[in-house]
């Protein structure tokens, strides 16, 4: 996948690093040489030019690439103009990186695919973890749906997972189960599935019916 990261703040430094890791061909562009010293070795290619010009962004190339994310300042309006000018000229997905949930409407009416709100969702996932010492992953999706995966709690080791009130009612999803043991493998459960000790549980649902059932066991 062809990627254009604008802006390499601390997380527009970290995703460019990682996807680049991951094996996707990856233009970063800021307008700190500093900064693009440091991540040049790092990306397919890395340039020093302010990522909000458009004549910039078509001499790189940007019409070529499957996804820009959009990292570049605070300002709405330098976010909304990309997104508008990045959706017009055809890029399929659009990433932007947002203060708030109102800018984040406000981007998706002008086009933007995706927002992320870094410090919001990573706040989410640390204050889950403090919480529920069993969460292991914490995933925001739309609204209040979110997806968990925890190890499996002592209240629900010897359940069916279609005795579990919450998932009877279909309040939660139970979408996979990580087993106990190195050498079984990750698997869709059948309801009468019975949990046991050591389990991962990939889980889905409103967040207030995510918290009553941890709270329970």
């Amino acid at each position: 996948m062809r990627i254009a990261i604008l802006g390499l703040g601390d997380f527009g430094f970290s995703l460019a690093y990682w996807l680049h890791a991951l094996g996707n061909e990856v233009i970063a562009i800021d307008k700190s040489a500093d900064i693009i010293q440091r991540i040049m070795e790092n990306v397919s290619k890395a340039i020093v030019a302010d990522a909000t010009d458009r004549e910039v962004l078509e001499e790189i190339g940007i019409r070529d690439v499957d996804v820009v994310l959009i990292a570049v300042g605070r300002r709405l309006e330098t976010h909304v103009l990309l997104t508008h000018y990045l959706r017009e000229i055809g890029i399929p997905r659009v990433m932007v990186k947002v203060a708030d949930e109102e800018q984040g409407k406000i981007l998706r009416l002008v086009g933007a695919t995706d927002v992320v709100q870094p410090d919001r969702d990573i706040a989410a996932k640390i204050a889950a973890s403090l919480t529920f010492p069993n969460v292991i992953e914490y995933v925001p999706l739309e609204g209040q749906v979110r997806i968990l995966a925890l190890k499996a709690p002592e209240g629900l080791i010897g359940k069916a997972l279609q005795d579990m009130k919450m998932v009877a009612n279909e309040h939660i999803q139970v979408l996979a189960v990580d087993p106990a043991g190195r050498d079984k493998r990750p698997f869709i459960p059948a309801p009468d599935y019975t949990v046991a000790a050591g389990d991962t549980l990939v889980v889905m649902g409103d967040l207030a019916d995510l918290l009553q059932t941890l709270k329970q066991q």
